[in-house]
C-alpha cells in the first residue's frame, strides 16, 4: 500500500503552473464564448435554462419568492421544480452589474472552475502530489461527459460538488480525520446538489457513504462493525440530517408536487395519443457498451454537430446520447489501468475502482441482461424479444431496491461517477510514478511497466489509424445503414471519417510525445509534468467543438408580430396563451435532407419563432404544452386528449382550446413548397383570465381519475363542446343555492386590478350569487380572500373546469385576492431556518469556547 503525505512538490510555482495548465484547455474549449457576441446555443442551455432563470431572477429582483410560474401549462409551481434553481446560492452571479447573457456564461464557467477546485482538493486530501492533483482537476473538468453538462445546468452543478462530497465521505470513513470538517464538507456538497436540482446524485452519495460504514475495507484503520457504526455512522447521520434540514425549503415543495406528477404515476396509457410519459423516459440516454470505445480514443464515434457526422448513431440499438463523447484523455485512461494493475492491494484503489465500475455498469440502463438475451435470441434463433430490456441491469436493480429511486431517470447521468473514479485513480498512479521511494522499487522497474503500457497503446492506435485509412473509400462504417438526423441533416460519412482519423492521429501524437518525454526528460518531475501538460492539450483539442457557440442575437430573435409584447410585471385580463402541436417538438422537414454549418443558430432562431417551450417565458406568453422535468398527471392527461383531438377532430380541438384561453395554435407547415416552416392558427374570442358565471355542472373526480375520459366530460356535453363562460364545471355541488337566472347581467363586471408572479387581485360586481373563475391552474397552496379596507376574509377555493380556480360569491361588490402560499414551502422554510439557527449557535458556541481556552 502506498502512503502519500501530499506535501512533496507543493510549491507556489507548482500551483501557478497547475492553474495555467487548467486554463489552457479552458480557453481551447471556451473559445468564442468569451466574446459578448456569442452564447451557448445547444439543447437546454438555449431554450430551457436562460428563459427559466430569467424568470426566477426577475422575481427575486422584484422582492418576491419565485413560487409560481404563470406562463406554462396555465400555471405551475416554479420553486417546486428543482430545475428552476430558485434557492441555489450560485444565482448570486445574476446580481452582478452585467447583462443576463454574460451572467449566464459566468455561471457555467464558474461551475467548471468549482469542479476543478473540488477535484484538486480531493486529490490533495488523498495525499496526491501537485502534478497529480492538477491531472485530476484537468481530467475531471474537461472530459467529454462533465464538459457537455454546460448545456444542462443541474448536472453540471452536481458534478461540480461531487468531489467535495467524496472528501467528506472519505474523511468520515477515516477515524483519524477531523470529524467536524468531514461532516461540514458532506453537508455542503449535499446541500448544493439538492438546491442545484440534482437530488439523484445526492441520494447516491448518501448510499455510498452508508455502504462504506458496512464495508470494513473502506476505512484506513479497520474496526468491528459496532465501532464503525458508532465512529463513522454518527458523523454521516449528522452531515446528512443537516443537509436535509438546510434543503427542506426546496425538497418539501418538490416532493409535494412530484407526488401529483407523472413520475409517481405507474398507470399504463393509451399509445395512440403519442404522449410521452415518465415510464417511457426512465431508461432514455442509456450508454451502450459499444460506446466504451469512445473512452479509448478522442472522437472515435464521430461528431453529431454542427453536421451529422456521428457514425455511432447508425448502430441499430443506439438510443439518444446523454453526451456525444466519453473521452477523458488517453494518458489518464492508461494511468487508471496502471493503478488498477499495480496497486490492487491499496484500499483506496479498490474503492475508486468500485466507484468507476458502478458508473460504467449503472449507465448501461436500458442495456440490461434482458436486452442481451433478446439480442442473442434474435441473432441466433430469430426469436422475438421476450424480456424487458432493462431487466437484470444495475440501474434496474437500483430502481427495484432503493426507495424512491424509480422517480429518477436517465442512466447516462451515472457516468459522472465513472469519470471521477477514473480521474482520481489516474492521479493515484501519477503520484506513485513520481514517488519511487514510496514504492520501494528502483525508478527503472517502476517506469518500465508504464513505458510498456504507453508503447502498447501507441502500437494499437497506429494499427487502428492504418485500418481507418484502409477503409477510407468505403461507406463509413459499412456495417450500419446511415440514418438522417431531424436537426442536423443527412449522415455525412466523409466528415465522420475525418473526425475518426483526426482523433486517432491525435491519440498517436499524444502517446508518442509522452513516450519521448518520459524517456528523455532530465528529471522525473519534468516527465510527470509533461503528462499533465499533454493531457491538458489533448482534452482541449479533442473537445474544442463540444461547446459550439451561436451568436447572442439569435437567442433574442423577435417573436412574430402576431403576439403583443408584455412583461412579467403585469398580467392583462386577456392572457396570451399558445398551444404548440405535435407533442411540442418538431423541426422543419427539409432539415433532415440538408446540412448547414450554422444549423444550430438556425435552430435557435426557428425555435424562438415557433415558440418552443420555454422561449415564450421571455415574452410573458403562456405555453399550454411545456417542456419540463415533470408535470401533474392531470396535465399529461389533458395533453393526451388534445393530441387525440389533433388526429381525429381539428375543429373540436380549436373549440376546446378556446375554452382553455388559447389564442394561437403553432404547428408545422405540411406544405413542402411553402415559404414558411410553421403555421400560426388564430383562435377567436378565447376565454379571458377571469370571468363571472352563474350556471354550473358537476363532474366528480379524484386525483386518481382525472384521465382522458374525465377531461371529455369536462369539455363535452351531449357530444358538443361545453361553453365554460356560461357554465362552470365543479367537482361537487356548491354549498349554497344558486339563483334561478343563469344569465350574466349587464351590471355585473370582473376586472383584474393587480397581478404578479404569485398573486392575482380581481374586482368583482355581482347582482346575484355566482362564481368568479380564473383561467389559471388550480393547485394545493392557492388561497383566496375577500379584501376589505383593513382585513382579509378567507374564501373557499374550489377546482373548476378540471384545472381552473373558482370562488363562490354572494351578490355585491368585492375585491378578491388569490395568493399562492404552499404549506410545503412554509413548513420546509421553517425547518431550513431552524437548521441555519442551529448551525449558527454551534459556531458561536465553538468560538466562545476557543476564546476561553
Amino acid at each position: 500500500m502506498v502512503h502519500h503525505d501530499g506535501k512533496t512538490g507543493r510549491s507556489i510555482a507548482g500551483k501557478w503552473l497547475a492553474c495555467a495548465l487548467w486554463l489552457l484547455p479552458f480557453m481551447l474549449v471556451w473559445g468564442r464564448l468569451s466574446l459578448p457576441t456569442h452564447a451557448l446555443g445547444f439543447r437546454d442551455a438555449a431554450f430551457y435554462y436562460p428563459p427559466l432563470l430569467r424568470l426566477v431572477t426577475e422575481s427575486w429582483h422584484s422582492g418576491k419568492v419565485p413560487l409560481w410560474n404563470p406562463y406554462e401549462e396555465a400555471g405551475r409551481p416554479l420553486l417546486a421544480d428543482p430545475t428552476s434553481l430558485s434557492l441555489y446560492p450560485g444565482l448570486i452571479v445574476f446580481v452582478l452589474p452585467i447583462s443576463f447573457d454574460a451572467a449566464f456564461k459566468l455561471f457555467v464557467a464558474g461551475h467548471l472552475a468549482i469542479a476543478a477546485i473540488n477535484a484538486w482538493r480531493a486529490a490533495l486530501r488523498f495525499g496526491y502530489s501537485v502534478p497529480a492533483a492538477t491531472l485530476v482537476s484537468v481530467c475531471y473538468t474537461f472530459n467529454g461527459h462533465v464538459l457537455f453538462q454546460a448545456f444542462n445546468l443541474p448536472y453540471l452543478i452536481g458534478a461540480a460538488w461531487l468531489p467535495l462530497g467524496i472528501i467528506g465521505v472519505a474523511d468520515a470513513w477515516n477515524s483519524a480525520a477531523n470529524s467536524r470538517m468531514s461532516a461540514w464538507r458532506l453537508t455542503v456538497a449535499l446541500t448544493m446538489m439538492v438546491l442545484g436540482g440534482e437530488p439523484q446524485l445526492a441520494y447516491l452519495l448518501c448510499v455510498l457513504a452508508c455502504l462504506g460504514v458496512l464495508w470494513p475495507g473502506s476505512a484506513s484503520t479497520p474496526f468491528p462493525l459496532p465501532a464503525r457504526l458508532h465512529r463513522v455512522g454518527v458523523r454521516l447521520v449528522c452531515a446528512i440530517m443537516l443537509a436535509v434540514g438546510l434543503t427542506a425549503a426546496q425538497w418539501a415543495p418538490t416532493v409535494a408536487w412530484a407526488s401529483q406528477s407523472d413520475r409517481a404515476d405507474d398507470r399504463q396509457h393509451d399509445r395512440s395519443s403519442q404522449q410521452v410519459t415518465h415510464q417511457d423516459l426512465r431508461y432514455e440516454f442509456s450508454v451502450g457498451p459499444w460506446r466504451w470505445l469512445e473512452v479509448i480514443w478522442p472522437n472515435v464515434a464521430g461528431q453529431p454537430y454542427p453536421v451529422h457526422a456521428r457514425w455511432m448513431s447508425n448502430v441499430p440499438a443506439e438510443r439518444r446520447y446523454w453526451t456525444p463523447t466519453l473521452y477523458a484523455g488517453a494518458l489518464p485512461l492508461l494511468l487508471w489501468w496502471y493503478a488498477v494493475r499495480h496497486a490492487r492491494r491499496d484500499k483506496r484503489v479498490k474503492v475508486l475502482l468500485a466507484v468507476t465500475l458502478f458508473g460504467i455498469v449503472g449507465s448501461l440502463g436500458y442495456y440490461g441482461l434482458g436486452w442481451l438475451a433478446n439480442e442473442l435470441s434474435w441473432d441466433m434463433a430469430g426469436l422475438q424479444p421476450r424480456w424487458s430490456a432493462p431487466f437484470g441491469g444495475l440501474y434496474w436493480l437500483l430502481q427495484l431496491l432503493l426507495p424512491g429511486f424509480h422517480t429518477f431517470r436517465y442512466p447516462g447521468k451515472l457516468w459522472t461517477w465513472t469519470v471521477l473514479g477514473l480521474s482520481l485513480l489516474a492521479g493515484h498512479a501519477l503520484t506513485g510514478l513520481e514517488r519511487d521511494d514510496d514504492l520501494h522499487e528502483p525508478a527503472e522497474l517502476t517506469a518500465s511497466p508504464w513505458k510498456r503500457l504507453v508503447a502498447g497503446y501507441l502500437i494499437v492506435t497506429v494499427g487502428a489509424l492504418a485500418a481507418c485509412f484502409a477503409l477510407r473509400w468505403w461507406p463509413f462504417p459499412v456495417a450500419f445503414p446511415p440514418t438522417a438526423d431531424a436537426l442536423f441533416g443527412p449522415y455525412r460519412p466523409a466528415d465522420a471519417w475525418r473526425a475518426v482519423s483526426c482523433g486517432l492521429f491525435q491519440a498517436t501524437i499524444v502517446s508518442a510525445v509522452c513516450l519521448i518525454c518520459w524517456m528523455n526528460a532530465p528529471r522525473r518531475s519534468l516527465a510527470i509534468w509533461s503528462i499533465v501538460a499533454i493531457t491538458a492539450i489533448d482534452l482541449g483539442v479533442a473537445h474544442r467543438w463540444l461547446l459550439i457557440p451561436v451568436r447572442t442575437a439569435a437567442l433574442h430573435e423577435p417573436l412574430p408580430r402576431l403576439f403583443s409584447q408584455t412583461s412579467h410585471e403585469t398580467i392583462p385580463n386577456s392572457v396570451q396563451r399558445v398551444y404548440r402541436t405535435t407533442n411540442g417538438v418538431w423541426y422543419p422537414q427539409h432539415w433532415a435532407a440538408t446540412s448547414a454549418d450554422d444549423r444550430l443558430e438556425q435552430a435557435v432562431r426557428w425555435q424562438r419563432r415557433s415558440l418552443r417551450p420555454k422561449y415564450p417565458l421571455d415574452d410573458a406568453i403562456d405555453s399550454l404544452r411545456s417542456t419540463t422535468s415533470f408535470s401533474a398527471v392531470e396535465q399529461q392527461e389533458l395533453m393526451r386528449l388534445l393530441s387525440l383531438l389533433e388526429q381525429s377532430s381539428p375543429t373540436e380541438l380549436k373549440l376546446v382550446l378556446q375554452q382553455l384561453g388559447v389564442s394561437w395554435i403553432v404547428g408545422p407547415n405540411q406544405d413542402r413548397g411553402a415559404d414558411t416552416i410553421e403555421v400560426y392558427s388564430r383562435i377567436p374570442n378565447p376565454t379571458p383570465l377571469a370571468w363571472i358565471v352563474h350556471d354550473f355542472a358537476v363532474v366528480p373526480s379524484t386525483n386518481s381519475n382525472r384521465d382522458v375520459d374525465y377531461w371529455r366530460q369536462v369539455f363535452f356535453e351531449n357530444r358538443a363542446v361545453r361553453d365554460l363562460r356560461r357554465q362552470v364545471v365543479l367537482e361537487a355541488p356548491p354549498d349554497t343555492r344558486m339563483p334561478v337566472s343563469r344569465e350574466l347581467s349587464a351590471n355585473e363586471s370582473c376586472q383584474i386590478v393587480d397581478a404578479d408572479i404569485n398573486s392575482l387581485v380581481v374586482n368583482v360586481t355581482l347582482t346575484e350569487p355566482g362564481f368568479l373563475v380564473t383561467n389559471q391552474r388550480y393547485a394545493a397552496g392557492w388561497h383566496a380572500a375577500r379584501v376589505a379596507s383593513d382585513s382579509e376574509v378567507a374564501l373557499p377555493l374550489v377546482r373548476a373546469n378540471g384545472m381552473m380556480r373558482a370562488v363562490q360569491l354572494p351578490a355585491g361588490t368585492y375585491r378578491v385576492k388569490f395568493r399562492y402560499r404552499p404549506r410545503s414551502f412554509i413548513g420546509g422554510g421553517i425547518i431550513s431556518l431552524a437548521t441555519l439557527v442551529l448551525i449558527g449557535l454551534s459556531f458561536a458556541t465553538k468560538l466562545r469556547t476557543e476564546r476561553r481556552v
